[in-house]
C-alpha cells in the first residue's frame, strides 16, 4: 500500500511522489544548510498527515498546522526510515516509533 505524497524542501519546492534518493537528499539538506531561513522540510500525505524534519534532528508530526508530537535527536537516515514507513504503511505505521507528545 504505497500512498500518494509530496515533499517540500528548504526552498519551498514541492516534489510529488519523489523516490527515496530524492527524499534522502531533502532530509540531508537540513544538516548541510544550517543557514536556511526556514530550516525545515516536510513530507505530506494526501490524507493530510504531515511529518517535518528540522535543524537539530527533530522529526515532528503536525495536525492542523500545530506540532503534536516529536522524535528528538534523529539523524537524516532515521527520519528517512520514518518517512518511508509512513509512505508504505500509512499513518498507523507511525505508532511503532518513539514519539514524545508536545505539551500545548
Amino acid at each position: 500500500m504505497k500512498l500518494n505524497f509530496h515533499t517540500t524542501d528548504l526552498d519551498g519546492l514541492t516534489l510529488v511522489n519523489p523516490d527515496r534518493a530524492e527524499r534522502r537528499a531533502i532530509l540531508q539538506s537540513v544538516v548541510e544548510d544550517v543557514d536556511a531561513d526556514y530550516p525545515e522540510v516536510y513530507l505530506s500525505l494526501d490524507d493530510g498527515t504531515v511529518l517535518g524534519y528540522r535543524t537539530g534532528g527533530i522529526l515532528f508530526q503536525e495536525e492542523e498546522g500545530e506540532v503534536v508530537r516529536v522524535i528528538r535527536g534523529l539523524a537524516p537516515g532515521g527520519a528517512d526510515e520514518v518517512w518511508a514507513a509512513l509512505i508504505e504503511g500509512g499513518p498507523e505505521a507511525l505508532e511503532a516509533w518513539p514519539w514524545e507528545m508536545v505539551d500545548p
